[in-house]
């Protein structure tokens, strides 16, 4: 289950990724207003909510190869289960540089708050209270 939603997050990013691509290597307002025009539309949002129609028009359908674009579910709670899943895949799926930097920073002191209950109690093991504390002192805080 859980590889399975993995790799939809990773198709869900790959849809974004490619979404930021199409614009790549775009110069100009020029050279962009043309490429829209040439999709029927007048701006990047357009031509968005063109391609998803086209989508959740198709996703209602079988697919090219005869497959079903949905899932048929059994009841309420399996619907909320389903729910459940989707919400978790999605879950903070965009963010801005600073989110990311703001993320690595508290990973980074995580990761240091780890590393010093872990010594603490590794310690605490091979001296035993008495030396710990008689060399540390008590040392104790918060992971």
């Amino acid at each position: 289950m859980r590889r399975s939603m993995e790799g939809a997050r990773r198709k869900i990013l790959e849809a974004c990724h490619r979404q930021h691509v199409a614009f790549d290597g775009i110069w100009s307002d020029e050279e962009q207003a043309g490429i829209l025009a040439r999709r029927g539309v007048s701006n990047p949002s357009e031509w968005m909510e063109a391609i998803c129609a086209q989508m959740e028009y198709a996703f209602a359908r079988a697919d090219e190869y005869g497959r079903v674009n949905y899932y048929m579910y059994a009841d309420g709670v399996e619907r909320k289960i389903l729910e459940q899943m989707v919400a978790a895949i999605t879950a903070n799926l965009f963010r801005t540089e600073s989110e990311v930097l703001d993320t690595a920073e508290q990973d980074k002191r995580k990761h240091q708050d780890w590393l010093l209950q872990a010594s603490r109690e590794n310690l605490l093991d091979v001296l035993g209270p008495d030396e710990f504390e008689r060399r540390f002192g008590r040392a104790d805080f918060k992971a």
